[in-house]
């Protein structure tokens, strides 16, 4: 089986309920969305699919080896991984014994069917926003909302720059039925200072409507360098 990939580095985890922990990132190739403030567009969007290569699983899993060292962590991410899932799940298969935590991150808007027995996958659903520039219907799912809201060990993360952005997550917590405890707001930022800008507004509207904070580190330390 073979998965297209954009890259497979070792760093620590910049966002999200595992930020801070020594993590090696496995980065598909491919994404069923285009957002305007994407980070990753080289991951993503078509026009840099020349720079992805199509690796067979067990080469993926010979890279990860490569450079593990006392990562703990595996984080599969984008782009949009779960528009890969059967080679998803071989990887997840063959390494889960090597990493007490893994981590698949997603836009929420694919149902994660060929993963629904793997055990102790912990889901990262960034779920995209008007502020994104995608049509509601393409980012707004049901059935993998729904599952992901009664999956315990999915966690919610939304880009957001004002309370009018907090008050759109408002409406989908309630929708979804989705614990406060498992959401995360993340501030707005394409680069260091607009992170630094918002993320103490950010806080502000964490602490109002009860929400947990994530930070960008890898931003705050690495300036969105690739591979770090």
């Amino acid at each position: 089986m073979k998965a297209v990939i954009s890259e497979i580095f070792k760093s620590i985890q910049g966002e999200g309920p595992n930020i801070g922990a020594p993590s090696v990132f496995v980065r598909f190739g491919g994404c069923n969305l285009r957002c305007t403030f994407c980070d990753t567009a080289y991951s993503s969007f078509p026009e840099y699919a020349g720079n992805w290569i199509s690796l067979e699983v067990s080469e993926i899993i010979r890279k990860i080896h490569e450079i593990r060292g006392s990562a703990y962590n595996l984080v599969l991410t984008g782009g949009e991984p779960l528009l890969q899932q059967k080679a998803l799940k071989e990887l997840i298969g063959k390494v889960q014994s090597f990493f007490p935590s893994i981590e698949v991150e997603t836009n929420g808007t694919i149902l994660p069917m060929e993963l629904f027995e793997m055990p102790n996958i912990f889901y990262n659903v960034s779920v995209k926003l008007a502020n994104s520039g995608v049509k509601e219907e393409q980012r707004i799912v049901d059935e993998p909302l729904d599952f992901f809201s009664n999956y315990e060990r999915a966690y919610f993360k939304f880009v957001v720059e004002d309370e009018k952005d907090v008050k759109e997550v408002l409406r989908i917590v309630e929708k979804y039925y989705i614990s406060p405890q498992r959401v995360l707001l993340m501030p707005l930022s394409v680069n260091p200072v607009q992170l630094e800008d918002n993320a103490n507004k950010v806080i502000e509207l964490c602490l109002k409507y009860g929400f947990r904070y994530s930070d960008r580190l890898h931003f705050r330390l690495f300036g969105g360098k690739r591979g770090m």
